[in-house]
């Protein structure tokens, strides 16, 4: 995951997910990046300032929405993108 700050605080922000072919099949890939979308969404995306690219891995392809779910809490903390993060589970 990485994350780019806008010039305009006000911008609104933007969110690209990614599943390379590496994954898998198109199946595999998609489901990714559904789990991606729907963890991000419970997050709050997109966070307005930045833009944010949220990379699938091999990993995910095991976890469900929950995991995913911490793992973006996670890296959006480290990134700095958001400082408290109110989760809603």
């Amino acid at each position: 995951m990485c994350a780019d700050e806008v010039a305009d605080s006000y911008a609104t922000g933007r969110v690209a997910y990614l599943a390379g072919k590496r994954l898998g099949v198109a199946p595999k890939r998609n489901r990714a990046k559904r789990v991606l979308r729907e963890a991000a969404r419970l997050e709050g995306a997109p966070w307005p300032g930045f833009r944010v690219v949220l990379i699938a891995r091999e990993a995910l392809l095991t976890k469900g929405v929950a995991e995913a779910r911490q793992d973006i809490v996670k890296a959006l903390k480290q990134l700095k993108v958001v400082l408290e993060v109110e989760t809603n589970v």
